[in-house]
């Protein structure tokens, strides 16, 4: 049992690792606000005013998302950056079963993926993010969080998994969630129970570097918006 179970939590780690997205947009075109003709209304004049507000107000929010990812990669604090990704429920799953370490050896140092030369970063295009993406999403990140959510519920810790420090009955209630860890390439086909779902999702198009890449940035409800980075390429959107 312990070598399964050790197992098991190491194929954990292969997943907090952060790809580049490499998904370029080959169109530079940027959503187009209508001027007000001369016919055009005070009131009409206002709202158009308004609206560029609330949507510039909204952007902030998202860049600031995006910021807090970058920075936190750039400084290699692993913890920050997946906590910039990943939501609360999960980090603070991930934490409490002091599994942070182990995951914190099997991704390396950061120092490779770029981001210390990421400059100049604005936003090309917000949408909203198609709901077939958002459900898949969920259901990627369930599949990831709910392992680490039930070790936190039982008190199991990972150097218990590692030391064979479980008993039986724990053991299998880590074994379903865990096996389906194992499968996440095919989670589409998986009889996942949610554990995480979002309030809001947006499909932003990102520009720096002279590059654009898209990326979801989603909301959990009570929690900050996040940057999606492990569904990038489990869902290809």
């Amino acid at each position: 049992m312990k070598k399964i179970l050790a197992f098991l939590m190491a194929v954990t780690t292969c997943f907090c690792a952060f790809t580049a997205c490499g998904n370029t947009d080959d169109s530079s075109e940027k959503d187009k606000s209508n001027k007000s003709s001369s016919e055009d209304s005070d009131k009409s004049s206002k709202k158009d005013k308004d609206d560029k507000d609330n949507n510039d107000s909204e952007n902030e929010v998202y860049l600031a998302a995006f910021q807090k990812l970058i920075d936190a990669a750039a400084a290699e604090d692993v913890t920050a950056t997946m906590r910039a990704t990943l939501p609360d429920i999960t980090m603070d799953a991930i934490e409490n079963t002091d599994s942070m370490d182990a995951i914190s050896d099997a991704m390396g140092s950061l120092a490779g993926y770029g981001f210390d030369n990421i400059t100049s970063v604005e936003i090309v295009t917000v949408d909203e993010c198609d709901a077939d993406v958002v459900e898949k999403l969920e259901k990627l990140y369930s599949v990831y969080s709910n392992m680490f959510l039930i070790m936190d519920e039982n008190d199991i810790s990972y150097n218990d998994i590692m030391n064979g420090n479980i008993d039986e009955d724990k053991a299998m209630l880590i074994m379903d969630v865990a096996t389906q860890l194992t499968q996440i390439n095919n989670f589409d086909s998986l009889d996942v129970d949610l554990s995480v779902e979002f309030e809001e999702a947006k499909m932003v198009t990102f520009s720096y570097n002279n590059m654009e890449e898209k990326a979801v940035v989603y909301k959990v409800a009570g929690e900050d918006w996040k940057v999606d980075t492990i569904g990038i390429d489990a869902i290809g959107y």
